[in-house]
């Protein structure tokens, strides 16, 4: 898969807006917490409000923002579904597939029969509910 980035500047604006709930939502955390004083926390939602009126006015600063944040979350999504899926291979379906296997259970009928002549099987009979239009 590859990257493709926009050259929009409306993306690089809704990216750097999107972007600043984040650090408002962290600042304020912080004050709830008592690490930062309201001062503090009233100059650095001031900064964050800057930041979103200068993103609205000139969207083009923000193309190298765009950019790293794009690319950025690319290869991060691309290793956390690669440790996403591996895990759920690994931790749920091969343990599963193990113990279907140790079972005897063939859910596919892929095994063998030595008995069978044919391994034809009749068709299922219709339903009304087979075809509903």
């Amino acid at each position: 898969m590859k990257l493709v980035l926009q050259e929009d500047p409306r993306q690089w604006r809704r990216f750097a807006l999107t972007a600043l709930p984040a650090p408002a939502l962290l600042g304020l955390l912080l004050w709830w917490k008592r690490v930062v004083p309201a001062p503090g926390l009233l100059l650095w939602l001031g900064v964050l409000l800057g930041l979103a009126l200068l993103a609205l006015w000139r969207p083009t600063w923000f193309r190298g923002f765009y950019r790293a944040g794009m690319t950025a979350g690319f290869h991060a999504s691309r290793v956390l579904g690669w440790i996403a899926l591996s895990l759920l291979f690994f931790l749920a379906l091969t343990p599963l597939g193990l113990v279907l296997r140790w079972s005897g259970h063939d859910p596919l009928q892929l095994r063998r029969q030595r008995q069978a002549a044919s391994y034809w099987r009749r068709p299922r009979q219709k339903h009304d509910l087979d075809r509903m239009f």
